[in-house]
C-alpha cells in the first residue's frame, strides 16, 4: 500500500491566561510539523492577546487566532464548532493539545511524516502523556527558566482512579498527583475531529472507531500540569468558575480540586509536595514525586527559545518603526514576553499587598468597634 509522504496536520489549542507557555507550545508544535494551528484565546487578561498578535506576525500562514469572550468554559462545544468552521475534515489529522503540552518525536522526525505511515483504516492514534515536575521556585513568566525542567515523573501506583475519584485521593493526601500515569490522548482523522471529547482523551462516537497505540519512543507528549505556585492560583480561579457555571465535579476536576485546596488554605503544602525543592529529585530526600532525569522536554523548549530570540533580532534589525510609539517588531516581541510579564508580576504583588491592607483594615474596624 502506498502512503503519502507527509500527512497534513491541523493543530488546535484553547487557552486562558497561559502566556508565555502558550507561545512556547505553539511554536514547538509548528517546529514539530503541524501545518496550521487554530488558537482559541478564552477570555485571557494577561499578555496572551498581545503575545499572539506578535507571534502571528512572524508566522501568519501557520496560525489562526480566535477570541472567545464568553466566560463559560465550553471546551467541547467550542472545539466542535471550530472544527466545522476551519474545515477540519480537509486535513488528514487533527492534533488537539493544551498549552502545557509538547509533542516529542524522534530526532529529525515530523508529526505529519510519522502519521503518513499510519494505515488508512486507523481512525485515531493514541499516545502516552509523560509528566515533568517543576522546581519549587520556578518562575513561569520567565522563558529562560524552562531549561530547568529536567526531571520527569515516574508513575509508581497501579490504582485505577480517574477524574474526581483521583482528585479526592489527592486532596486527602492519600496519593500524589504524579504517582499515577496521566490518561493517554488521541490524534484523530480530520473527518472524526468533531467527535473529540473535552481533553482529547477519546472520540465521542466510539462505535466502529479503530485505534492504534504508538510506543512512547516513537510518539509521546511532554506535560507540565503543575508549573508554578502562581499558576496554581490561576487554576483555582478556573475551578471556581467551573463550579459557578454548574459543571459536575468530573469536569475540570484538577482545577476544582485545586480550588478546594485553596479554600482549605492547604495549597502551599500541595505545591511543596508536587514540586522539586532546590531542583533536586525527591527520591533522594525521601519525599514525592519520584523522578528521573530526562532532558528531552527542556531541549525541545530551548530550541523554541533560541528561535524566538533569532526572530526578535532579525525583526529588530530589518523592520522600521511600526506604530506611534516607535516600536519595532523585536520591541513588540520583547514587550509581549518580558515587559508585560513584569507588569503581571507587579499586579500580582499589588494584589497581595491590597489583600494584606484589607485584612489590616478589617482588624482596625474590629478594634474600633470594640472601643
Amino acid at each position: 500500500m502506498n502512503f503519502p509522504s507527509k500527512s497534513r496536520v491541523l493543530g488546535y489549542v484553547m487557552a486562558r491566561n497561559e502566556w508565555p507557555l502558550l507561545g512556547l507550545s505553539v511554536m514547538h508544535a509548528i517546529n514539530s510539523g503541524i501545518d496550521r494551528i487554530v488558537i482559541i484565546d478564552h477570555c485571557s487578561d494577561d499578555a496572551t492577546r498581545e503575545g499572539l498578535r506578535v507571534l502571528k506576525s512572524f508566522c501568519s500562514d501557520k496560525i489562526v487566532v480566535c477570541r472567545v469572550d464568553d466566560p463559560r468554559y465550553l471546551q467541547e462545544a467550542t472545539s466542535a464548532l471550530v472544527m466545522a468552521l476551519v474545515d477540519a475534515d480537509s486535513y488528514d489529522w487533527v492534533y488537539a493539545f493544551d498549552a502545557d503540552e509538547f509533542v516529542l518525536l524522534p530526532p529529525e522526525m515530523k508529526l505529519g511524516e510519522m502519521l503518513s505511515r499510519v494505515s488508512l483504516d486507523i481512525d485515531a492514534v493514541r499516545y502516552e502523556i509523560h509528566q515533568w515536575v517543576a522546581p519549587t521556585d520556578f518562575d513561569d513568566l520567565d522563558i529562560t527558566e524552562y531549561s530547568r525542567i529536567r526531571y520527569r515523573a515516574v508513575a509508581n501506583n497501579c490504582m485505577k482512579l480517574a477524574g474526581e475519584d483521583l482528585g479526592d485521593e489527592i486532596e486527602h493526601g492519600n496519593v500524589n498527583f504524579f504517582d499515577l500515569p496521566f490518561p493517554s490522548k488521541v490524534i484523530v482523522r480530520g473527518n472524526r475531529a468533531q467527535g473529540l471529547v473535552a481533553g482529547a482523551h477519546l472520540i465521542r462516537e466510539e462505535a466502529g472507531t479503530v485505534e492504534m497505540t504508538m510506543v512512547a519512543s516513537t510518539l509521546r507528549v511532554g506535560h507540565l500540569p503543575l508549573l508554578s505556585r502562581r499558576r496554581l492560583a490561576l487554576k483555582s480561579e478556573q475551578g471556581a468558575a467551573l463550579i459557578r457555571a454548574g459543571f459536575d465535579s468530573g469536569h475540570g476536576w484538577q482545577s476544582q480540586m485545586i480550588h478546594r485546596l485553596d479554600i482549605a488554605e492547604t495549597l502551599d503544602d500541595f505545591w511543596h509536595n508536587h514540586s522539586l525543592t532546590d531542583d533536586l529529585p525527591h527520591q533522594f530526600n525521601g519525599s514525592f514525586p519520584v523522578t528521573v532525569v530526562d532532558e528531552s522536554l527542556a531541549q525541545a523548549i530551548n530550541i523554541v527559545i533560541t528561535q524566538l530570540g533569532d526572530l526578535d533580532a532579525e525583526a529588530s534589525e530589518n523592520s522600521q518603526s511600526s506604530d506611534s510609539l516607535g516600536l519595532s517588531q523585536g520591541d513588540l516581541w520583547s514587550g509581549a514576553i518580558s515587559s508585560i510579564n513584569r507588569q503581571i508580576k507587579t499586579r500580582d504583588g499589588l494584589v497581595v499587598e491590597r489583600d494584606g491592607l484589607v485584612v489590616e483594615r478589617d482588624g482596625l474596624v474590629v478594634e474600633r468597634d470594640g472601643l
